[in-house]
């Protein structure tokens, strides 16, 4: 068989050239796209809290007595309420007529016994004098009370009558009010008509009879 090399030479160069023209065969639609690839990348970080509010500033022993206890006695033991929210003093301080009571931690202490303790119809029991009693004894002492206690019983001695109370009982009793309610504390304490007792010192005369 005769073979025409200048004709299959044509052919194949012709064949070869069709391949090469051909555009590649596209990728099928269902095919999805390699993922981009995130080793390495940094996680995102979760958002923080937001900066928390301040903290409230710590109480004193002077600051301000919290008295909303008195809220819950009973408006028909009448005038209760209205005495236990002047436990820490009547009046608006510095203010014409304002008269100190007790000390604010120690007002709040009453306050809270007497809401627990005083119900009708016994408003006025002996438990009212013993929330005040308790509270004041339990209080911290003012150191600068001592020298003033002790000139108090030498003033007694002097005048020929016995303390009835111990120099803690008196510095007790004067720590645990202020100015003025103080002052008058010392007056019922030294010689006076009643004698040297607690009996008249403190307001509600927690020491006195009639508890």
């Amino acid at each position: 068989m005769k073979i025409d090399f200048a004709r299959f030479a044509r052919l194949t160069f012709a064949i070869a050239a069709a391949s090469c023209d051909r555009p590649p065969p596209a990728v099928p639609s269902h095919v999805a796209a390699a993922p981009a690839d995130t080793a390495g990348s940094p996680e995102p970080e979760p958002a923080g809290p937001g900066d928390p509010s301040p903290a409230p500033p710590p109480r004193t022993e002077d600051s301000p007595a919290d008295l909303s206890r008195c809220a819950s006695l009973s408006p028909s033991c009448e005038g209760l309420i209205q005495e236990c929210q002047s436990l820490a003093g009547t009046g608006d301080p510095g203010a014409e007529g304002y008269y100190p009571g007790y000390r604010p931690r120690i007002a709040e202490e009453i306050a809270t016994c007497w809401s627990a303790s005083l119900s009708p119809p016994q408003c006025r029991t002996p438990a009212m004098g013993k929330c005040v009693r308790d509270a004041v004894m339990r209080a911290p002492i003012d150191p600068t009370t001592s020298s003033e206690c002790d000139q108090l019983m030498a003033g007694c001695s002097r005048m020929g009558v016995k303390p009835v109370y111990s120099k803690t009982d008196c510095q007790k009793a004067l720590s645990s009010v202020t100015g003025r309610a103080r002052e008058d504390a010392a007056r019922a304490m030294g010689p006076s008509g009643e004698g040297c007792t607690l009996e008249y010192a403190l307001p509600y005369y927690p020491f006195g009879n009639v508890w």
